[in-house]
């Protein structure tokens, strides 16, 4: 079955990411410049990418737990990240930067902003489009994002809908919230990981 933290968690991701870088010059024109900018931007991608994973798991806790975790320890200790990022740091509920290259957090809608709208739930086409290039190359690309925009929207929608979490994937394709069985996620131990072989990954990888 999906518990039921999981399925919040993928209710809080879903609304986190809707509401959501001649001579010696020819050769440094060339190749050095590029490689440093490919550098930056790479950089600049994992920095979003996890204050994004940092900034799900926070609001997930503090839906669930009822009050926002006081460091990034506790979002590990309950199982909201797998590990401490090294990018950010956690005070209080609040991103602060860890890594001076990242910069400063950006500002994000409060968490009760967004459980208390009263705006529709996207589709998954809605909510793919949504997102931007460096959320859909975080993920693993279009074919990834494609699946996990559908998972996303359908998992929160059965257990609103239906007053209980589904057993697994297929009985979201089951009771007609997915067109198919996702070949590139699964369900492991009440996580939500890339299937075997799968090109995909997760945000907090």
């Amino acid at each position: 079955m999906l518990s039921r933290r999981l399925t919040s968690v993928l209710a809080v991701c879903g609304a986190l990411l809707l509401a959501a870088c001649g001579g010696g010059d020819e050769i440094e024109d060339a190749v050095v410049r590029p490689g440093i900018t490919a550098m930056e931007d790479a950089d600049s991608a994992a920095c979003a990418a996890n204050q994004t994973t940092l900034r799900v798991a926070i609001d997930a806790y503090t839906v669930l737990e009822g009050e926002p975790p006081p460091n990034e320890a506790a979002l590990v200790e309950a199982q909201f990240l797998r590990a401490e990022t090294t990018d950010w740091d956690v005070v209080d509920g609040e991103i602060v930067a860890e890594n001076p290259a990242c910069g400063d957090p950006a500002e994000v809608t409060p968490i009760d902003d967004i459980v208390t709208s009263t705006i529709a739930s996207p589709t998954a086409e809605e909510f793919l489009a949504s997102w931007s290039d460096e959320q859909i190359d975080g993920v693993g690309g279009i074919e990834c994002a494609t699946e996990l925009s559908a998972i996303l929207t359908a998992a929160p929608r059965f257990a609103d809908e239906q007053g209980a979490d589904p057993d697994g994937l297929d009985e979201l394709v089951d009771a007609g919230y997915l067109a198919e069985t996702p070949e590139l996620w699964t369900v492991t131990d009440d996580e939500l990981v890339p299937a075997d072989g799968s090109p995909c990954t997760w945000l907090d990888e």
